[in-house]
């Protein structure tokens, strides 16, 4: 027996099973992240600049916190919380 799909089909099915994975990996990835952080304590701004830099809040914020790849958590419409443990990760990998 020979199946035999048009580009249309083709497309719809590839597109089904896409987004059918798609859902899956981010529900697996929330999970272990979840898991990951389970036991690790959030971080104000404040803290990040005062327990981890030892720095002025301002200076920590516009040097460090906002760099593309530092670790943080939405908290709000417009705060964050930073992982500490993550936050210490990120300066262990980005230190020179």
């Amino acid at each position: 027996m020979e199946i035999i799909l048009d580009k249309e089909a083709t497309r719809e099915i590839l597109g089904g099973l896409t987004e059918e994975l798609s859902k899956q990996l981010i529900k697996e990835m929330k999970k272990e992240l979840q898991e990951a952080l389970r036991h690790d304590e959030l971080l104000t701004t404040k803290e990040v600049a005062e327990e981890i830099f030892k720095g002025d809040p301002q200076f920590v914020r516009e040097s460090f916190l906002t760099q593309p790849g530092f670790p943080y958590l939405p908290y709000g419409k417009k705060d964050r919380r930073y992982p500490r443990k993550a936050v210490e990760k990120w300066i262990d990998k980005n230190s020179k």
